[in-house]
This record gives structure tokens, C-alpha cells and sequence, in this order.
């Protein structure tokens, strides 16, 4: 189990148990070890749809105890596309980008 917190340390305290609006950026904790979901950019890993950094669960801190950027997580919100494009995509049909694009 996770939570989202707000990535600014003063204002997690009136933000909890809100919603969180898209395209905002947050901190992602796990309930039970109090750690923060954190991107590994050294650790990358190539895989099949291109190179992927690992996730892992540790709080990254600067000098002032602050989270850094590793810690930095921000829900993407857009519109649901049409997932038989993809599908016919990926079976070597020649379809227009701009289909892709709503």
C-alpha cells in the first residue's frame, strides 16, 4: 500500500486525505516502511519497448533533509485512445500517426 503526499513538506499536512489533481507532482510513500517510491537513473535496463530505469523503495535526501528529485513522482492524466490502434499497429498495419493523437 502506498500513499501520495505532497512533494512541498508544509503543505503535506493540509493535503492528506485530498485528491490529487492531474500533472501535479507528489511524493509516493509506502504505508507500512515509511520509504518513498524512488527512480533508480543509474540502473538502467534495456528492454524490448527501450530502456527502462529500475523503481525501487528508498528515500533519497539532500543536506537540508529535503527529498531530491529521484523521489519526485507526477500522475499523468489523458485522454483513454482508442486501444484497437495499437493493436492493429502492432500487427504491421500501416496506420496514421495523427490517429494517435486525440
Amino acid at each position: 500500500m502506498f500513499k501520495f503526499l505532497h512533494w512541498d513538506p508544509k503543505k503535506r499536512h493540509e493535503t492528506i486525505d485530498t485528491t490529487v489533481k492531474p500533472d501535479t507532482t507528489v511524493i509516493i510513500q509506502h504505508v507500512a516502511s515509511g520509504q518513498n517510491l524512488a527512480v533508480e537513473p543509474h540502473s538502467l535496463i534495456p528492454k524490448f519497448f527501450g530502456t527502462e530505469c529500475l523503481v525501487t523503495c528508498c528515500t533519497y535526501r539532500d543536506s537540508h533533509k529535503m527529498e531530491t528529485a529521484e523521489n519526485f513522482w507526477s500522475v499523468v492524466s489523458r485522454p483513454i485512445s482508442d486501444t484497437a490502434l495499437y493493436v492493429r499497429a502492432a500487427k504491421g498495419e500501416d496506420i496514421n500517426v495523427e490517429q494517435f493523437d486525440d
